[in-house]
């Protein structure tokens, strides 16, 4: 088994786990958020290598999401609160959560004026949210991830806000799995993992930037993961809707 480092380690979790998260606003911009989070059969493997030579007992029934840090990161967090923490099986969990503005779902997203991730504008009967997620505010979504030291989470952190090449932390990422499976069943689990943000809206979808529409009030949003390490260049979508 490839020894790894904790930073080693979490980029190659990010890479390894399908998201699908789906947002209802409701009022203005406040609503609930309901995300499922499957890591991928390979990364189970390695992580259970892991735990085992720290003198772990795994079998099949083991899962490898912490959710004793994930509820203690959320209840740190002001802007979104944990509704629910369901873990379907050991390889798949869902967080339901609620928020009563979805400027402010992220640590140090508070102020709408400086850089936000979601930011929500209201002109006569039109609503739109944009997203976007750069080298400036990523570091607030890691937030939300727990990560263990703070030297691991800063070095994590300073991963994202430097960017990077996608094909080199593809490289990265086949190296860490090597021992585990052929280099392109490596390669398809990295292609195939992805952030998928379905956001429905109350209203009638008018227009949608970076993504496409899922239903009359629904826009979908896929970001594949190595395009969300590498953020290069930053990721900007956006749906517009009528009141």
């Amino acid at each position: 088994m490839r020894n790894a480092t904790p930073v080693l380690l979490i980029l190659a979790a990010l890479s390894s786990c399908s998201v699908a998260s789906s947002i209802q606003l409701e009022d203005a911009a406040a609503g609930n958020v309901n995300t499922r989070i499957t890591m991928d059969p390979l990364l189970r493997e390695y992580l259970g290598d892991l735990a085992e030579v720290q003198g772990a007992d795994v079998d099949e029934s083991t899962s490898f999401f912490d959710t004793a840090a994930l509820t203690a990161g959320f209840a740190t967090a002001d802007g979104i609160s944990l509704t629910g923490l369901i873990l379907e099986a050991p390889e798949t969990l869902r967080i339901l959560a609620s928020f009563a503005d979805i400027q402010r779902i992220f640590p140090g997203n508070i102020d709408t004026r400086s850089n936000p991730v979601f930011s929500f504008r209201r002109s006569g009967n039109t609503g739109t949210l944009n997203i976007r997620i750069d080298s400036r505010n990523v570091a607030s979504i890691l937030e939300m991830i727990p990560m263990g030291s703070d030297p691991v989470s800063q070095t994590v952190t300073g991963v994202f806000q430097n960017g990077g090449d996608e094909e080199e932390l593809k490289e990265m990422l086949i190296w860490t799995f090597e021992e585990y499976a052929p280099a392109d069943t490596i390669e398809r689990m990295i292609d195939s993992a992805a952030i998928l943000l379905r956001i429905q809206v109350p209203g009638r979808i008018e227009n949608i930037e970076g993504g496409i529409r899922h239903s009359a009030d629904t826009a979908e949003f896929r970001i594949p993961l190595l395009r969300f390490m590498s953020l290069n260049p930053p990721l900007e979508f956006a749906v517009s809707y009528s009141l």
